[in-house]
């Protein structure tokens, strides 16, 4: 009686809690949490940028009773106003298309098969939502790069007057350590990161196969770890080992997670055969931020801030269902200049 009911002409019924109950894919990105989720109630948001320095909260000695003094330098707001990319999704099918799906002998009745053929175009949504997020995800951290509500690039770079830095490894070499190399580029990350230093977590290294491996055989490398553990019960691929299933491991003595990157959502924005280092934040810097709320595809939806809806509906012919999905979302990296892209000799 349950699956007649839902299926009144012209009635809505909501499909969001089922879209929210599917399992998630394994995807990177989203799975490690690097980006704040930042809910917002419309299809616009301003960017309210603090831009502070420690350069004048360095005391330099005065001399005594005289007028001088230490001047502490106010931080320079920045507002800028951005629009939310708006991604809806709808498929329509028929009574044919129950006809369809029906297998001979079936004793299922049509009710049923409608509504499980509405149910199989909802895991297609779910599915298509989760690549998208993952591959705006990975645009916004490793190109500094958005796309706003008119399909505009936003580049998070030039907004922000920042660029990535760049180191090249050598893994024939017999001389040059590359975990020293790295260690470097991360403590450059760390020195140019001023006050926000202190908010890093971790840095990760997403790699792919070429340098994942590269990196994996040099002969510095498997000489130390004849004697050291592969994994850190710290990196955060092996702590979501149940859901993210990349092969990864960690420098010794360091905060240094390396993780091979096979998906193509991710690794197009990666330098060919190369790397790119990041610093992954305490949660609530804002550091990267991801901005979603109402698709504004319905009146019921205006003012509120969810990270997607979905429903469906007959017409109310009754010769048509609809399933429809809606999100809307820009991801915002204030931190492109903090990365580095790493490359290998050839």
């Amino acid at each position: 009686m349950a699956i007649n009911s839902i299926f009144v002409g012209g009635e809505r019924v909501d499909f969001t809690p089922l879209f929210a109950a599917f399992p998630r894919r394994n995807f990177l990105i989203t799975q490690l949490g690097i980006f704040d989720g930042v809910p917002v109630p419309s299809k616009r948001v301003v960017l309210q940028d603090m831009v502070s320095s420690n350069l004048s909260l360095l005391n330099k000695p005065m001399k005594r009773h005289s007028s001088e003094h230490n001047v502490t330098f106010r931080d320079v707001d920045t507002q800028r106003m951005t629009t939310l990319a708006y991604y809806p999704r709808r498929d329509v099918f028929t009574p044919g298309d129950v006809m369809d799906k029906r297998h001979i002998g079936s004793a299922l009745p049509l009710e049923e098969s409608e509504a499980l053929l509405a149910e199989e175009y909802l895991q297609k949504h779910r599915i298509a939502f989760d690549r998208t997020k993952e591959e705006m995800l990975a645009r916004a951290l490793f190109a500094g790069e958005a796309v706003d509500d008119n399909g505009d690039v936003i580049s998070w770079a030039d907004i922000y007057k920042q660029t990535p830095l760049n180191a090249e490894f050598d893994f024939t070499s017999t001389t040059v350590n590359p975990m020293d190399v790295l260690e470097d580029v991360v403590q450059a990350i760390e020195t140019k990161a001023e006050s926000l230093s202190s908010s890093i977590d971790r840095f990760v290294v997403f790699a792919t196969n070429d340098f994942f491996n590269g990196f994996r055989r040099s002969p510095a490398f498997k000489e130390l770890f004849k004697y050291e553990a592969v994994n850190d019960p710290r990196n955060p691929v092996t702590a979501l080992g149940s859901t993210v299933n990349n092969a990864s491991f960690d420098l010794p003595n360091s905060n240094i997670t390396i993780v091979r990157v096979t998906d193509d959502l991710i690794v197009k924005y990666l330098p060919a055969g190369g790397a790119v280092v990041v610093p992954m934040f305490a949660s609530g810097t804002q550091a990267y931020s991801n901005f979603y709320g109402a698709g504004s595809g319905r009146f019921d939806y205006l003012g509120t801030a969810e990270e997607f809806y979905s429903y469906g509906f007959r017409n109310l012919e009754g010769n048509e269902y609809n399933v429809v999905s809606e999100n809307s979302a820009i991801p915002v990296n204030r931190v492109i200049g903090l990365s580095a892209k790493l490359t290998s000799a050839a």
